[in-house]
């Protein structure tokens, strides 16, 4: 053997240390590196997953394009008592309501603030009064066993100026009407989200829903044409997925917000709402 193929005991160690000092390949790895892929190409290929952070998914991945999230529609409860003198005075322009001719009726007016609200000429189930204008519409009982005033925010209200501005809008109108004790409580929210997705609404399929809730319902409108999905209905949370461009076509008739104040010209809007309640003494 000739002295340089030689090795000492120093350098044996040394190269046992290095050898030590590499970690283990996991086997995919390692399978990756023998098929001459590489880390940035798997990191590219990664598959969409609702697991995944968004930050991480490219933009041509991503399954809709969000125009506008949002509380849809409020419902309040003002627990609290309703005024003498207030009780007298709705209770005759109730009356003047259910009067026969229309030039009577339509003198069934109270003004609060800036509100000109309409008394109309029923209750709400068990609230005696009901006063609605443009902004809110108030179920009024005497108070005591029911909350003074069940009020809903409209949608259109809501957007324009948000929900705290309105809510304080709100209680001043229903502390003209007596006294307020507590708090407004939540009664019912509206969430919703306006998004235009990459696959047709009648694509999806019915397992593709993540739910505890047992029921799910599809519907078609005229001509078979598909318009949405009801989830959980008749429970404290439901979700309704429809087609918002359709329903203001055919029902409501009512302006599309957006984000941006416009819908994408050509592209369908999809809807996503929840509606949350909180079970109380409501009509």
């Amino acid at each position: 053997m000739k002295p340089e193929d030689r090795q000492s005991p120093g350098k044996l160690s040394q190269q046992a240390g290095q050898d030590e000092s590499v970690p283990p390949q996991h086997p995919a790895r390692r399978a990756q590196r023998a098929a001459g892929v590489s880390a940035g190409a798997v990191a590219q290929g990664t598959q969409l997953s609702n697991t995944v952070p968004s930050k991480y998914i490219e933009e041509n991945q991503k399954l809709c394009l969000v125009l506008r999230t949002a509380i849809d529609s409020l419902y309040l409860s003002y627990p609290g008592e309703l005024s003498e003198d207030m009780f007298g005075r709705l209770d005759e322009l109730k009356e003047i309501a259910q009067g026969d001719e229309e030039a009577e009726q339509a003198k069934a007016q109270i003004t609060i603030g800036n509100h000109l609200f309409a008394v109309a000429s029923h209750g709400a189930g068990r609230f005696r009064f009901v006063l609605f204008d443009d902004r809110f519409r108030l179920n009024i009982s005497k108070g005591s066993r029911l909350p003074l005033v069940y009020a809903q925010i409209s949608s259109e209200y809501l957007t324009a100026v948000g929900v705290e501005c309105a809510e304080q809008e709100l209680r001043f109108v229903v502390s003209s009407l007596g006294r307020v004790d507590e708090l407004a409580q939540v009664s019912r929210a509206d969430l919703c989200l306006d998004f235009i997705p990459i696959v047709p609404m009648d694509q999806w399929a019915v397992q593709q829903w993540v739910t505890r809730a047992r029921k799910k319902a599809a519907y078609w409108g005229t001509g078979d044409r598909f318009t949405g999905w009801m989830i959980g209905q008749g429970g404290n949370i439901q979700s309704r997925t429809y087609d918002k461009v359709l329903e203001i076509t055919e029902e409501s008739h009512k302006p599309i917000f957006t984000t941006s104040g416009r819908r994408v010209a050509g592209k369908p809007m999809i809807r996503y709402g929840v509606k949350s309640f909180r079970r109380t003494a409501t009509p």
